[in-house]
């Protein structure tokens, strides 16, 4: 990694923070999408590298703070986890020059995270159905049909390795790091590591076009450090004093560049909102993530 490219917090006019999280560099290696409050709502942006006024924001669209967009392997399109104005979980599929997504009507309750599968109309997306298991599945949506092809259960996070052709995923239950062909084979699942990523950072990785992966961890001296889980270079400190974000970073296609999002600030504003009557669906659904991951409810 030559340089390291920041998406930080920073102050609109009226003295709240902006922040700015999960930085995506497209396939190209010339567009950028991050999440961001710069506007005073949280939104999709996107930009053109070394064209400053091309940033703007996806008008409408309310993505998920916990997870990563993902590009299309044509850098033309990104998928997005987002929220309808219920409050209800989907997948969108956003083109996000033009400013134009979609709802996505994937065949699952509760869908967490979407990525590109080996072809455009494979996808991988985790997600929950009513009170079951979450699970990694592979759908084919062909011709608007959609077919659910393979499934893995308890896996938390997952990434596709286009230049191995295989997928790589964390799981909710321990540590580590696993693999499977792009058709989820039972014969074909693999443990690639059995310590990282950890159980609490199982976003904080990336695959690069050398088929690689990257690991940020946190060590005595260095508060972002990029490891390589096969250990095939010594780490790397990127920063000794602002700590990174958790929930995503992206890789330069020809590996020359980190993008990652730094806390260089820290604070907290007020706001005032009516009380719902009864617990929000979206908040029941992180209560029943916690026992899972082994963690109390607060």
């Amino acid at each position: 990694a030559g340089e390291l490219a920041r998406a930080d917090a920073r102050r609109d006019g009226h003295g709240r923070e902006q922040r700015d999280a999960q930085p995506m560099i497209a396939p190209d290696g010339q567009q950028l999408v991050f999440n961001s409050s710069r506007s005073g709502t949280f939104a999709l942006w996107w930009a053109r590298l070394g064209q400053p006024d091309s940033l703007h924001a996806v008008e409408g669209l309310r993505p998920e703070a916990r997870q990563s967009p993902d590009w299309s392997a044509d850098s033309q399109q990104v998928l997005v986890s987002g929220r309808d104005d219920a409050g209800q979980p989907g997948i969108y599929e956003v083109a996000p020059e033009q400013g134009q997504w979609k709802r996505l009507p994937i065949p699952v309750s509760e869908p967490l995270q979407a990525i590109y599968g080996p072809a455009p109309n494979l996808l991988f997306v985790i997600g929950r159905e009513g009170e079951g298991p979450v699970a990694l599945s592979l759908f084919d949506r062909a011709g608007g049909n959609w077919r659910r092809l393979a499934q893995v259960t308890g896996a938390s996070q997952v990434r596709y390795d286009r230049r191995t052709q295989r997928v790589l995923f964390t799981r909710l239950a321990e540590g580590g790091l696993w693999s499977a062909d792009a058709g989820l084979s039972p014969s074909s699942l693999r443990e690639i590591s059995g310590e990282v990523p950890s159980r609490w950072r199982f976003r904080t990785w990336a695959v690069g076009n050398d088929g690689r992966v990257a690991y940020l961890r946190q060590e005595a001296g260095c508060s972002v450090q990029l490891s390589r889980i096969d250990q095939s270079q010594a780490p790397l400190c990127l920063e000794t004093s602002a700590a990174s974000g958790t929930n995503g970073f992206s890789i330069s296609p020809d590996g020359s560049a980190i993008y990652v999002a730094l806390a260089v600030a820290d604070g907290t504003d007020i706001g005032i909102m009516p009380v719902p009557q009864t617990a929000s669906r979206p908040l029941l659904g992180v209560l029943k993530w916690l026992p899972a991951l082994g963690k109390p409810d607060s």
